[in-house]
């Protein structure tokens, strides 16, 4: 009884945080101008007892189509001032819209980071090419001569040609997986830095995950590797499946921000041709929540508590969180988003 008492009081200290910080959200996005719509949608018992917004909120503007509705109104407001709000040629201030300013440019701040990053990153990988090549013969003349196959491999994934890189990736694949030890250090450095790339992610992450079983003396690197590529949405899923082969040697739990986007990377938009295996898999993302769940309860139950009512102003489709999280098991909640 003492333990469901203390966590209905901490769950209630959360609804008046959360209804503090949505009464001031409130405040502000009226203030941002006079053509937003905001409407308060349902009403718990928390909002009843404290008289706070602890309550899902609808937001629209005449001037845009839909409405996206959530009970976390930083992340909606916020969300809604960058997607619609950015360049709008509408705009009619009704007060202070320093808050809505400050939101925008420090997203526009955040895209340009990413783009810099991701010059940045063509240059390294370039440079990672370029010293892979300089190395090969010393490489060559040190390494073990199945190695020799390994740096061939690596190369061949810059190939031109998509179905050389794709055999190049399964044949790097494979090799990590009979003898992960074969890979110099040169050709783990490389590895690490294409699978953190958009272009050569999706090519290399299987490889890494065979090599995160093989290899723990980089279990550090392609822990923050993983991390990383979910914070950019960089196939979460693939990313995950390094951390779940990593095992406990990753600390949990991870920070919420990072469990919020496994959750959200889970869509169950029907893709053209239907899924692999004919249903949707998200078994690494759910195991590493999972960890973060035996680790810590609340770092994941916070995280679901704000997104079971989240709705967004997009058409990207639905996602689904298992309830066994919570404790609830053989349950599925839906979510629109």
């Amino acid at each position: 009884m003492r333990r469901f008492e203390e966590s209905q009081r901490g769950d209630f200290e959360r609804s008046v945080k959360l209804g503090e910080d949505n009464a001031e959200c409130l405040r502000q996005m009226r203030c941002w101008c006079e053509h937003v719509e905001i409407e308060q949608v349902s009403e718990g018992l928390y909002a009843q007892m404290t008289g706070l917004p602890v309550a899902s909120h609808s937001i629209g503007c005449t001037q845009v189509v839909g409405h996206g509705e959530s009970m976390n109104l930083r992340w909606m407001f916020s969300d809604f001032l960058v997607e619609h709000c950015a360049d709008c040629p509408h705009h009619t201030s009704n007060g202070n819209i320093s808050w809505g300013r400050a939101i925008i440019a420090n997203h526009r701040d955040k895209v340009q980071r990413h783009e810099r990053a991701a010059q940045e990153e063509v240059k390294r990988i370039a440079q990672l090419r370029s010293d892979l090549r300089s190395r090969t013969k010393t490489i060559a003349a040190e390494a073990e001569p199945e190695s020799h196959s390994v740096i061939e491999f690596l190369e061949s994934v810059f190939s031109e040609d998509e179905r050389e890189r794709n055999e190049a990736s399964e044949r790097l694949r494979q090799s990590a997986r009979l003898g992960p030890d074969l890979f110099p250090e040169e050709a783990v450095d490389l590895v690490l830095g294409l699978a953190s790339s958009r272009e050569f992610s999706s090519l290399i992450l299987p490889v890494c995950v065979e090599l995160a079983g093989g290899r723990s003396d980089f279990s550090e690197r392609y822990a923050q590797m993983a991390i990383e590529n979910i914070e950019k949405g960089l196939h979460p899923e693939l990313s995950a499946s390094v951390l779940d082969t990593l095992g406990e040697t990753v600390a949990y739990p991870l920070p919420e921000e990072y469990i919020k986007w496994l959750l959200l990377s889970q869509d169950h938009h029907r893709p053209i041709g239907g899924w692999p295996g004919g249903k949707p898999d998200y078994s690494h993302p759910t195991a590493v929540i999972v960890r973060s769940f035996d680790a810590n309860p609340e770092s994941v139950e916070s995280v679901i508590r704000i997104l079971l009512p989240f709705k967004r102003l997009t058409e990207l489709g639905s996602i689904r969180s298992r309830s066994h999280l919570i404790g609830a098991a053989d349950e599925t909640t839906s979510m629109d988003i």
